[in-house]
């Protein structure tokens, strides 16, 4: 899926200065470091144990790593490093840290990193796997020299990445995992299986194909896979918050997997704006797509009108400012056909006898499905801290 480019650049070096040679007193320089930490230790034991704080400990550590002057001057301005990836599997997350430190705050989004993505594959069926995305760009982009895809790289994610892609598919929750047996879909194959991160994307499958910054998310059918890009981070293009962009671009690339056994019907429900799923009618009036990336064909239709099915229906149904038969027009038809395919997943009651849980069946009260809900019996992955070079 498309999207705005991200402001690029690269890093120059800068030419190495000339100095002359160095001399130490060797007397003045240890008075000097027993200074420091005269200094030092002080500010290191007034420092609060709280989440985002340091502790003594930690600055103590650092003067021995970066040096006391170095640490002093960062402490008495405030400059700290806030990021840290940690490993957790084969994914690569970034927590909150401080003066190269896992904060108490970035212990807690480890766990729950741990948490969602533990819980994605056990209530979902789905991997997190960057490597994964790699792979089906590969496959999908096979016209594209070996030079540029080797070039490809996996990204680590952010903590609102991870929240968002577990909200994104609570929506879904009947047609993945265990539960989708259960469902009208269960004799199919689930057509999501992963879901990655990955630095850039390709934006063409011919021997010139390069790398770009322009795409934030992309379906590879061939590995059942969705991809999330770096030029995603920080991006509200269709939403005011980071938050609902990132749940949209899930909804909305995995659409691309589990909603396209609906395109036919899409196309033949939502009144003619479409004569197959490439093809614009030219029928006046007709209900447009909500957005004008969704008049490319019926499948990103279909995705745009999911995404904001689920995110802001108000919006879909009442239009987003434009005029009858313009992209962003109301598209009251697109919403009742979400409303009917979503109704489709659950299949019918049969004839049968209704059993009425007791105390003694050990019944507990129903919730709805999502993360908070989920109880992961397998054990977690371990996390491991790598620094990161800001």
């Amino acid at each position: 899926m498309p999207g705005q480019a991200s402001q690029g650049g690269h890093e120059t070096t800068s030419p190495r200065r000339n100095r002359g040679p160095e001399t130490r007193d060797e007397t003045t320089e240890a008075q000097r470091r027993l200074a420091d930490n005269a200094r030092l230790a002080p500010m290191a034991g007034d420092l609060p144990a709280a989440p985002g704080g340091l502790t003594r400990s930690m600055v103590l550590g650092l003067q021995g790593t970066i040096g006391n002057q170095v640490v002093a001057r960062m402490l008495a301005t405030g400059t700290t490093i806030q990021r840290k990836i940690v490993t957790i599997g084969t994914e690569k997350v970034e927590v909150d840290s401080t003066l190269g430190f896992v904060t108490a705050k970035g212990e807690a989004e480890k766990k729950e990193a741990t948490a969602i993505i533990a819980a994605l594959k056990a209530t979902y069926g789905i991997d997190l796997s960057s490597p994964t995305v790699i792979a089906g760009i590969k496959q999908q982009y096979s016209k594209v020299p070996t030079k540029v895809t080797d070039a490809l790289k996996t990204r680590h994610w952010q903590m609102i990445e991870l929240r968002g892609l577990a909200d994104a598919l609570k929506h879904y929750a009947p047609i993945l995992g265990a539960a989708r047996a259960g469902s009208t879909r269960g004799g199919e194959a689930q057509e999501v299986t992963s879901v990655g991160k990955a630095s850039q994307a390709i934006d063409t499958n011919t021997p010139a194909g390069q790398l770009d910054t322009d795409t934030l998310g992309e379906y590879f059918k061939g590995k059942k896979v969705m991809g999330l890009f770096k030029s995603h981070e920080g991006v509200t293009i269709d939403f005011p918050n980071e938050k609902d962009q990132l749940v949209s671009t899930f909804i909305h690339e995995t659409a691309h997997g589990l909603l396209a056994y609906a395109y036919d019907d899409f196309v033949a429900e939502t009144d003619g704006y479409w004569t197959d799923q490439n093809t614009k009618s030219g029928k006046v009036g007709a209900e447009a797509p909500i957005t004008p990336y969704g008049a490319t064909n019926a499948a990103e239709d279909l995705c745009e009108t999911a995404k904001f099915y689920f995110v802001a229906p108000d919006r879909l149904k009442n239009g987003d400012g434009g005029v009858a038969g313009q992209p962003k027009n109301p598209a009251p038809k697109r919403h009742a056909f979400m409303e009917k395919i979503g109704k489709g997943w659950i299949p019918p009651l049969k004839d049968a006898p209704v059993v009425v849980p007791t105390p003694s069946d050990g019944a507990s009260s129903a919730s709805p499905s999502g993360l908070s809900d989920v109880s992961v019996a397998s054990p977690a992955p371990t996390p491991t801290e790598t620094p990161v070079t800001v």
